[in-house]
């Protein structure tokens, strides 16, 4: 019984957030395209994002990133 309650919330729950997948994917490819261009690699963006709970500071992280990174 509590199995099926869990399970059901679980399925409501992903049924709720599958809209913000359309808002949020855009940014994330263009991230990903900026990223890209530095030559970050996908752990290192996925890294640098879960870090950082601030999206417009990722993309002027990016922009200021170059290699190697000065001291």
């Amino acid at each position: 019984m509590i199995e099926e309650n869990i399970r059901a919330e679980v399925v409501r729950g992903v049924k709720d957030a599958f809209p913000v997948l359309f808002a949020v994917a855009p940014y994330a490819m263009v991230l990903g395209a900026q990223a890209s261009q530095v030559r970050l690699s996908v752990g290192e963006v996925t890294t640098m994002t879960g870090l950082n709970f601030a999206g417009g500071s990722e993309f002027a992280a990016i922009q200021l990133w170059s290699a190697p990174i000065p001291i």
